[in-house]
């Protein structure tokens, strides 16, 4: 047994800093949904008058990178919802499986996946394995594939047999192909003369979604699959919730005193704390993965958002501007793809080959 002491109110430390500080300057590019942090840092609103909240452009000029939205894998084919209930159906992970695939073969060098959680990422993969779609979509045109490891000791061997993938070095391939001889990493690559392929399963929140640099061809492209809310009926969340709400309601009733002595503003939605930073820690997730990729002023990447709430307009405004502005929509991923090539096509120069 364990005791967690968790701390609810992060404006304790805050307060201080923030009122003795001339100017506090705090900045990112992933920092998007911005609700949370500038309620801490005002007090739930009380010091707004002194913030100032600025957006900038990303050093990478929009046409550098292309996002899409995607609702189905196919035209035709149902909606991808991906909520608890139904993301772990066979019939939802063959739609994604070949999802994925269209995405693979639109691609050239590294494809990464982020997924919400190691037991979905290990369920999608038994049953690509037994379907053959773990080597006719996620490893289409020769792609190595590759899983995150839960043990951190072995990430830097993961990530090293994945570039050589890419790179199509003749590294050995230590982590072998599913009980045959070892092979090279470069072998096979599709038939593409310009380098290897590879496909990386990484999971949300895990040590590849923060920190880990997937710049130019070992990550030409992310897919970021569905919308990873935290368990709600983790005690932790649970506790944070209802403080959030308990603040908001005990804020909200001494604006309403104040409001019928003839002073102060309106009020405001008492269940709209809690929802902010339940689905703040989505989008900070989603925002903190597919930020993986695009590292300098040159590069150029893919940004596939494979579900279809993601073309809600309040899970888009949750987006840094510098995706936002790169935004498209498409009702299949094979459409997607369609613009995926001609993406990749435009900004190659040659440097890279895309599958035909």
């Amino acid at each position: 047994a364990s005791v967690k002491l968790l701390h609810l109110n992060p404006m304790v430390h805050l307060a201080p800093i923030v009122r003795s500080c001339r100017a506090l300057l705090l900045c990112g590019g992933t920092m998007e949904p911005l609700e949370e942090l500038l309620d801490a840092l005002t007090d739930n609103g009380k010091h707004s008058a002194r913030l100032r909240v600025r957006r900038f452009g990303h050093v990478v000029p929009a046409v550098n990178l292309a996002v899409l939205t995607v609702r189905a894998a196919d035209e035709g084919d149902a909606l991808l919802k991906l909520v608890a209930a139904q993301r772990g159906t066979d019939q939802t992970l063959d739609a994604l499986g070949r999802a994925i695939g269209h995405c693979r073969r639109a691609t050239p060098g590294g494809l990464i996946v982020f997924v919400p959680s190691f037991a979905y990422m290990h369920a999608a993969h038994t049953r690509w394995a037994q379907t053959g779609a773990l080597a006719k979509e996620l490893g289409a045109c020769g792609a190595r594939v590759f899983s995150e490891p839960r043990e951190a000791t072995e990430l830097e061997r993961v990530l090293a047999a994945y570039a050589a993938a890419v790179r199509a070095e003749p590294a050995l391939d230590l982590l072998g192909d599913g009980g045959g001889a070892p092979r090279t990493a470069a072998e096979p690559s599709g038939g593409a003369a310009c380098g290897g392929r590879a496909t990386l399963l990484a999971v949300v929140g895990g040590k590849m979604s923060e920190g880990i640099n997937f710049a130019d061809e070992l990550g030409r492209c992310v897919v970021m699959v569905g919308l990873p809310y935290p368990n709600l009926r983790d005690p932790e969340l649970v506790e944070r919730m209802a403080f959030l709400n308990a603040r908001q309601a005990a804020n909200a009733k001494a604006r309403a005193t104040l409001n019928s002595d003839g002073g102060g503003g309106g009020g405001g939605g008492l269940a709209t704390a809690a929802q902010r930073y339940y689905e703040g820690l989505c989008m900070r997730a989603v925002n903190q993965s597919i930020g993986r990729v695009i590292r300098h002023a040159a590069d150029y990447a893919a940004i596939v958002l494979l579900d279809a709430r993601y073309e809600q307009p309040r899970v888009q405004s949750k987006l840094p501007a510098w995706i936002r502005q790169s935004l498209g929509a498409r009702k299949s991923a094979a459409a997607a793809a369609v613009a995926m090539r001609e993406f990749f096509h435009e900004r190659s120069r040659g440097g890279d080959c895309l599958a035909r």
